[in-house]
């Protein structure tokens, strides 16, 4: 379960064989990363560092979307984020 302040669509998008639904939520500082329902894995990461870790290319895709939804294309302020991607059939 994410208990989030604030939780907001964002968009859809096609992976290879998945239709992932994108959500950005708002979590206290410390809250702890949990895996759960279909999720296998799960953690904490500055999405900056997508590069260092190994992740699937729309996952990556998806990082790249947010950054540009947001406005951000440059180092974020050090605030970790949890991108979460939940597939539907």
């Amino acid at each position: 379960m994410l208990v989030a302040n604030e939780l907001m669509y964002l968009f859809q998008f096609s992976g290879f064989n998945t239709l992932h639904n994108v959500f950005f939520a708002d979590v206290a500082q410390h809250t702890t990363a949990q895996p759960s329902n279909e999720i296998a894995k799960c953690e904490w990461f500055a999405p900056v560092k997508i590069t260092t870790l190994s992740a699937s290319v729309p996952t990556r895709g998806i990082v790249d979307l947010f950054f540009k939804h947001i406005g951000i294309l440059g180092p974020d302020d050090g605030r970790p984020s949890q991108m979460v991607d939940r597939g539907a059939p």
